[in-house]
Order: C-alpha cells, then sequence, then structure tokens
C-alpha cells in the first residue's frame, strides 16, 4: 500500500506541473500578467525557483494579484513546500473566494498532506465554481482513490477525460484506478492511451509494466520499464519494478539486485527497494545480506510486518531459531491476521523442541486460514508424537480433504494408522502416496513396514523398501528397516549385517550396534 500512496502522488504532482503551467512569452518586467506567464512557462520546465521568482514580482507590483498566490502555490508545492503553498493559496481565496483555480491547488495540497475529507471539501466547492474544471474533477478522482472509493474516482475521472479528453496523466490515473479493481484490460488501454497522448510520460510506462508484472508478461513488462529508464534514469521506481519483474517473473536475482542497488543510489531511503534486494539476495543464499537490507527497510518503515517475517525467514535458513520466532513475532504484532507468520513460528517452535506453542500456533492458522493443509498436517505430527494417534488422524484427514495430492499427509496418516493397528487403513494411504508420486521413498519404506508387521509380507516388504533405496541411496531408515526384516523375517543375517551396517555408515548405528552386542553381525 506504501508503494501505492508513493506512486500515485508522484502522478499526482506531475499533474499539477501539466495542468497549471503554460508556454513562455517574451515579457515586461513591469507587467504582473506577463510574468504570471512566465512563471508558468518555467514551472513546465520544471525550474520552480525562477517561477517563484516571477510570481514574487508579479505580487510586489500587484499585492492583491490572487492567481499569483495560487499558482505560486502550485510552484511550491512542486517543490514539496505544502505549508507555504497552503499559506498561498489561502491567501488568494481570501482576496478572491470565487476562484476555483485556487480551491482546486488547495485541494491538491490537502490531498499531498494526507488530509482527504478538506481535500474533498475544497474540491467540490472547484467544481461548484467551475463546473467544467477538468484538473478539478482529476484531483478529486485521485482523493476518491485515495478513499478506497474507485467507483466515484472513476466517475471523477471520466468526467474529466470528457471535458479535455487530450489530457494524458488523467487516463494514468484512470487506469491505476481500473488496476486496483483487477481491470487489467481497461488498465492496459488507458496507459496505452496515455502514451499515444504523450509519449514520453515515463510513469504511464511503468504503471503499464506493472499491470503486465501482475499478469504473467514479464518480456512486456521489463520493455516498458526499459522505456521509462531511458526517458527518466532518474526514476526510482522505474528500477524497482524492472527487478520485480527479472526477480518474480525470470528469476534472474543478479538483475534484479543490480536494478535494486540502483533505485537505492538514486534514492537511499527507499524501503521497498532494500526490502526487495533482501528477498532476491536470500533467494540466492545471500541470508546475512538479506538481513541487512531488512534491518534497514525496518528502521525505514517500523510498521512492515512483512519485513519482520521475511527477516525471520533468512534467521531460519541460517538456524538461529530464536532470532527467527522473535521476528515472526514481531511480525505477528503488526498484523495479528498473519497466517504465514504463525506457520513459520510454529515450525521454528518445532525445530528448538517447544512442542505446545508449536500446536498453539498452528492452531491460529487454521483458525485464520482453515482450509491450510500444512498447518493441519505439522499440528497432526505433533499430535502423534504425544501420543493424541485420533486428533493426528483428524489433522492428517483435514490436510487431505483440502488437498487430496498432498503425499506427505497421506503418508503421515498411514503411519498413524499404523500406530494403532490398522494395517489395511495404512496400506491404503501409503498407495496413495505411491500413486501420486511414484518417487517418494518415504512411501515405500513406509508400505514395507506395515505389510510386514501387520500381515508377515517380509518378500514384498524387502520389495518396497528396496525401491525406496533405489529412489534415495542415502536413505539410512531404509537401510535399517530392511536389515531388521532380513534378520528378524527372513532370517539372512549377512543381508541383515550388510544393511545394518550401510545404515550405520549413514548416521543410524541403533540397530547395528545392538546386532553387534548380540553377537549377530561383527
Amino acid at each position: 500500500m506504501k508503494q501505492f500512496f508513493r506512486i500515485i502522488i508522484g502522478i499526482f504532482l506531475l499533474l499539477i506541473v501539466l495542468i497549471g503551467c503554460g508556454t513562455s512569452t517574451e515579457i515586461k518586467e513591469t507587467d504582473p500578467v506577463a510574468l504570471l506567464n512566465q512563471g508558468k512557462a518555467l514551472c513546465e520546465e520544471g525550474k520552480y525557483d525562477q517561477a517563484i521568482a516571477c510570481y514574487n514580482k508579479a505580487l510586489e507590483i500587484e499585492p492583491r494579484f490572487a492567481i499569483a498566490y495560487s499558482q505560486r502555490g502550485e510552484a511550491r508545492l512542486n517543490k514539496d513546500q505544502p505549508e507555504q503553498a497552503l499559506s498561498d493559496v489561502n491567501k488568494a481565496i481570501a482576496i478572491n473566494p470565487n476562484l476555483a483555480e485556487a480551491y482546486r491547488n488547495r485541494g491538491q495540497i490537502y490531498l499531498v498532506k494526507g488530509q482527504p475529507e478538506l481535500a474533498l471539501s475544497d474540491l467540490d466547492k472547484a467544481i461548484d465554481i467551475s463546473p467544467k474544471d477538468a484538473a478539478a474533477y482529476n484531483s478529486r478522482g485521485i482523493v476518491y482513490l485515495n478513499k478506497g472509493q474507485p467507483e466515484q474516482a472513476i466517475s471523477d475521472l471520466n468526467r474529466a477525460i470528457e471535458i479535455n479528453p487530450e489530457d494524458a496523466g488523467v487516463y494514468v490515473n484512470r487506469g491505476f484506478t481500473y488496476g486496483l479493481n483487477g481491470q487489467y484490460n481497461h488498465a492496459v488501454l488507458d496507459y496505452t492511451k496515455a502514451l499515444e497522448l504523450n509519449p514520453k510520460h515515463a510513469t504511464a510506462y511503468i504503471m503499464r509494466g506493472r499491470i503486465y508484472r501482475l499478469t504473467g508478461q514479464p518480456d512486456q513488462a521489463i520493455s516498458d520499464f526499459n522505456k521509462a529508464i531511458k526517458i527518466n534514469p532518474g526514476y526510482a521506481e522505474a528500477y524497482l519494478n524492472r527487478g520485480l519483474a527479472y526477480s518474480e517473473s525470470k528469476s534472474r536475482y543478479d538483475r534484479a539486485i543490480t536494478d535494486y542497488n540502483k533505485a537505492i543510489a538514486i534514492d537511499p531511503d527507499y524501503a521497498e527497494a532494500y526490502f526487495n534486494r533482501g528477498l532476491a539476495s536470500g533467494k540466492t543464499g545471500q541470508y546475512d545480506k538479506a538481513i541487512s537490507d531488512f534491518d534497514r527497510a525496518i528502521v525505514l518503515n517500523p510498521g512492515s510486518a512483512d519485513a519482520y517475517y521475511n527477516r525471520g525467514l533468512a534467521y531460519w535458513n541460517k538456524e538461529q531459531y530464536d532470532k527467527a520466532i522473535a521476528n515472526y513475532t514481531a511480525a505477528i504484532e503488526r498484523n495479528p491476521r498473519y497466517s504465514d507468520a504463525y506457520y513459520n513460528r510454529g515450525a521454528a517452535y518445532e525445530k528448538i523442541g517447544q512442542y505446545k506453542n508449536a500446536i498453539s500456533d498452528y492452531s491460529k492458522v487454521v483458525e485464520i486460514n482453515p482450509r491450510h493443509p500444512e498447518a493441519y498436517n505439522n499440528r497432526g505430527i505433533l499430535y502423534r508424537s504425544k501420543g493424541h494417534i485420533g486428533r493426528a488422524i483428524s489433522d492428517y484427514s483435514r490436510a487431505i480433504e483440502i488437498d487430496p495430492k498432498n503425499t506427505e499427509a497421506h503418508c503421515n496418516r498411514g503411519v498413524a494408522y499404523e500406530n494403532i493397528g490398522q494395517y489395511d487403513k495404512a496400506i491404503s494411504d501409503f498407495n496413495k502416496a505411491i500413486e501420486i508420486n511414484p518417487r517418494c521413498a518415504l512411501a515405500y519404506n513406509n508400505r514395507g513396514i506395515a505389510g510386514s508387521k501387520g500381515y508377515g509380507q517380509y518378500d514384498q516388504a524387502i520389495v518396497d523398501i528396496s525401491k525406496a533405496i533405489e529412489i534415495e541411496p542415502g536413505y539410512a531408515g531404509a537401510y535399517q528397516n530392511r536389515g531388521i526384516i532380513y534378520m528378524m523375517g527372513v532370517g539372512s543375517k549377512n543381508k541383515a549385517c550388510s544393511d545394518l551396517k550401510q545404515a550405520c555408515k549413514l548416521g543410524l548405528c541403533e540397530a547395528y550396534d545392538f546386532a553387534k552386542s548380540k553377537g549377530d553381525c561383527k
């Protein structure tokens, strides 16, 4: 949402320039009207200090020149001086209470200051005085957009276009509104129209590129961002968005990081650029760099739940689970409905053996999102470890109901059924897991165990467990299980000892040590 305000206010300030400035003319410095026109021309060129100097001269000559105060207010707003701008337009209104332009300008100032109700009141007044003021309708549309009233925004922007169909900026604003509503085709049409009217409109390229990125068209998106950068090499948002396109759609994290670096060089306080560079660094396993970027993003935007959450993920990947938990907790404090933060905190609690806290977090996840199969599955694992087999089976069943192709949930429910001697149900679940994923070594291993324990099917068990080893040659548990079956079920000590020894080489020595202590293996 912060990016939305950043972009829309940027568009808005551009529109002030486009709407409020005219063409240059030769002037006589003793003529306040000529000075006003020169100020407008300088404003159009982005020379706001020189424009203000012209307005100052005009006001020295004619101290009650209301429109000069109004225009100077516009220039000051473009210089990011909203308080001085407000003082100027207030003077303009005091001198001429029927100057529509002044109310429109004051409305724009209130919008920038984050006072939408005052902005709306002034823009209503401007339109009452001048019903064909396209700029006032445009500005009021932006206010409605910021207030979360897109239908009213589109209505006003339509009216602005009806009055002045040649204003590219209004098409950009309407396109942005359509985009927020998910009406992406309409948005693209408006941005394209804006570019027909003004091929140098960098913001229109950025906004159209964002729609292309969101709709899975990365090449078109990158092309638009390239054009925006060519028009304005100092446009930080263009680099940010091109970086997102590389990162999200093309997995070109190196190029993404280069673009984020450029955005940060242009704007060292660009929290979103630090955040996204942190994400890209995390994707490439550079967790310390990721953490450093999330640190900076949090300093710049302490209310960002996502920055804390992703810093938690980086600490998780570094196996610093206490720090991960602290960050997930901070994310939850900022967004109490952050289900992913609860889920990952639960997983971190599991890692440090705090199973009660983990169960509590998984329970919170399914309260927020009752269709979260992984949370049910993980809670089921913990219930089974505590001996609550019925609860575990219930959770696994819910996970499978939500995601019938969840191999892990089928395997886990099969193990739970095996624990309570329901071998037919266990084997059915393992069969289903293998049907879903024929390369699931765990399912073959578990089916072999269930068949041997429940029905004495030792030969078939050896076939299944051998398949598990074929799929996953480093599967220590499978070697140990096959060794036990050779020893206890088939009576082949040599094969048993070979498997148990291999399991021990892979780090699982319990059965091999026991067999050696009994004299069965050397």
